[in-house]
């Protein structure tokens, strides 16, 4: 139910296969079960020859579109291209105190999705997310202001990961993060830290 166009400039060079990025885009968009899906998803491969430089390593533009280097890989933890695309599966406003959700879960689920399907292995995946247990000079994620060392990426996949486990085996197994992911992207208006705790219990 979601189709995937994939724009490769003359000017650029990209790593993986067109084949293999539509493969690892399909698989995710069917694990990512967090409410509905775009109807496309266009992508652009941003060329990257000598003396080039882009200030980030890929970019959701809005809606479903994002860019992503050339030479990004499918077979890393940061897998960028999964970071992006979760991105455009986040339907929902965050209100100030919970907008830390937005890059902690594209970090945690970019890993996850990668290590289900069977690019990374476990220990990959767990030094990826154990990065968020640096000291961010008392980052809070609640308050956007206080980030440091984009702790928002990184405590905040952390955060993600924990919550999920907790979820799961709460739930024998029979729900995770996804649950409230999908209610989020359910809510009309802002969704808050408060609300975000009200899905979590």
């Amino acid at each position: 139910g979601q189709q995937f166009r994939l724009i490769v400039p003359a000017s650029a060079s990209l790593e993986e296969s067109p084949e293999d990025l539509f493969e690892s885009l399909s698989t995710a968009s069917d694990r990512l079960r967090v409410g509905d899906r775009d109807e496309d998803v266009f992508l652009v491969a941003a060329p990257t020859p000598d003396g080039i430089e882009w200030g980030v390593r890929g970019l959701h533009t809005g809606g479903s579109d994002v860019w992503v280097r050339d030479f990004e890989r499918l077979d890393e933890a940061d897998n960028v291209w999964l970071h992006e695309y979760v991105h455009t599966r986040q339907g929902y406003a965050p209100a100030a105190d919970a907008r830390w959700f937005t890059e902690g879960s594209a970090v945690y689920y970019a890993a996850l999705l990668t290590l289900e399907q069977e690019r990374i292995g476990y220990d990959a995946f767990r030094d990826r997310l154990q990065a968020g247990e640096r000291d961010y000079d008392g980052s809070i994620l609640a308050e956007p202001q206080t980030w440091q060392g984009n702790a928002n990426y990184h405590a905040g996949s952390l955060v993600a990961g924990d919550l999920d486990r907790r979820i799961r085996l709460a739930s024998d197994g029979e729900t995770s993060l996804q649950a409230v992911f999908r209610r989020m992207n359910g809510k009309d208006g802002t969704v808050s830290a408060a609300d975000l705790q009200s899905y979590l219990a």
